[in-house]
């Protein structure tokens, strides 16, 4: 599985995640869209750092999983996208629908992050497209991708590195902080 079939089954799962969910469990309780909007960031998480470390992970380690993981970035950056939309559309549904306005909890400087960081997704997923990246030119993408790569390495690794308050929680902070150290170490050996 590859290319775009690979975004496609993936977005089939995330879509079945959310209507296996709705289905059990009640849409107006907020208990609900918290379990959809956790299960979409873990999603997201997962995908982000798979795409962000796939040039990283093969350069260190060769192997047949690498270079599919390299192959198909793009198609999993291009998920990562469509479940992280997924997850805004939970946090606007529970300021919406149950009048529970988790924006209002941010502050004004974390929902200017947040902003940012769609902003830089819908860029990046804009430009996972061979027509729409030569529009923007190859050193356009490059910047567009490593500044939204990055920024959106920060936010992920702040909420799982700050809140280590399980194991997956610690899981996912452990691995954020690999994953930006391989990068790091590439960065280094370049220079």
């Amino acid at each position: 599985m590859s290319g775009w079939s690979l975004t496609g089954l993936i977005s089939i799962v995330l879509i079945g995640n959310v209507l296996v969910t709705l289905a059990i469990l009640d849409i107006t309780e907020k208990e609900t869209v918290s379990v959809l909007i956790r299960s979409s960031a873990k999603f997201s998480f997962i995908l982000f750092m798979s795409a962000f470390t796939a040039s990283s992970l093969h350069h260190y380690v060769k192997s047949r999983f690498t270079k599919w993981l390299l192959v198909n970035r793009r198609y999993i950056g291009v998920s990562f996208a469509i479940s992280h939309y997924i997850h805004l559309s939970m946090l606007i549904l529970m300021t919406m629908h149950i009048n529970f306005n988790v924006f209002e909890d941010r502050g004004l400087f974390r929902t200017a992050v947040g902003a940012t960081a769609y902003a830089f997704i819908t860029l990046m997923t804009l430009t996972s497209f061979d027509k729409t990246r030569d529009l923007f030119g190859s050193s356009n993408w490059k910047r567009i991708h490593t500044i939204g790569g990055y920024l959106l390495w920060v936010i992920f690794a702040k909420s799982y590195v700050l809140e280590m308050t399980n194991p997956l929680r610690i899981a996912f902070a452990s691995i954020a902080v690999l994953v930006f150290l391989l990068r790091i170490s590439i960065i280094l050996k370049k220079n």
